[in-house]
């Protein structure tokens, strides 16, 4: 046995102090689908040895298909039924509308965006109407193409105002076409 590995009574020493505290224990791991193949193993290791523990409970929240695809790439033959051993409820968290991430980008470009009401304009005039994702715009695809989750448009607004916030340190916004540099950011984004 490795010394990282607690002995059977140091387990039930420790599986008696969590039944004492009398309240469950929720332990999140986000961005599971971030890890490489090894991280992952680790980390379903580390569930597989403590999930036993009373009144402990794994919150995980991952992409399925693209931890389905390490697994399988890792010599595990079926992904789903190993993943099935450590998970005992699977919730799909449905997809954003697009209109709701067109209205979100919207409302951040108006509440927290750091530009006159004028320059704000015709942004949220190019966004309406290249929300439809078929649509073009000088070649490039649609507004929501860019902004396939919420978290792609908050990280979108906050390089923005980054940018933004740059050019008016050094005196330089007034001579920027806000709606250009708007286009810019977006290329910048998605390529």
């Amino acid at each position: 046995m490795s010394d990282n590995e607690p002995s059977g009574d140091e387990y039930q020493k420790l599986n008696t102090d969590i039944k004492n505290i009398n309240k469950p224990i929720f332990i999140f791991i986000d961005d599971l689908d971030r890890l490489n193949a090894d991280e992952m193993k680790e980390v379903f290791s580390l569930i597989r040895n403590t999930a036993n523990f009373s009144n402990t409970f794994f919150i995980l929240a991952y992409d399925r298909e693209y931890v389905y695809n390490i697994i399988n790439n890792s010599g595990v033959q079926n992904s789903e039924r190993y993943l099935d051993k450590l998970i005992n409820l699977d919730i799909e968290l449905p997809s954003y509308e697009l209109n709701v991430i067109t209205e979100m980008l919207i409302s951040e470009i108006k509440n927290t965006l750091k530009i006159q009401k004028e320059d704000a304009a015709p942004l949220i005039s190019f966004i309406n109407n290249n929300a439809n994702p078929s649509a073009t715009y000088n070649g490039a695809s649609g507004i929501n193409n860019y902004f396939p989750t919420i978290r792609d448009v908050k990280r979108f607004i906050n390089l923005f105002n980054s940018t933004l916030y740059s050019f008016e340190k050094s005196d330089c916004l007034k001579d920027v076409s806000i709606f250009d540099l708007f286009i810019l950011e977006l290329l910048k984004l998605k390529y």
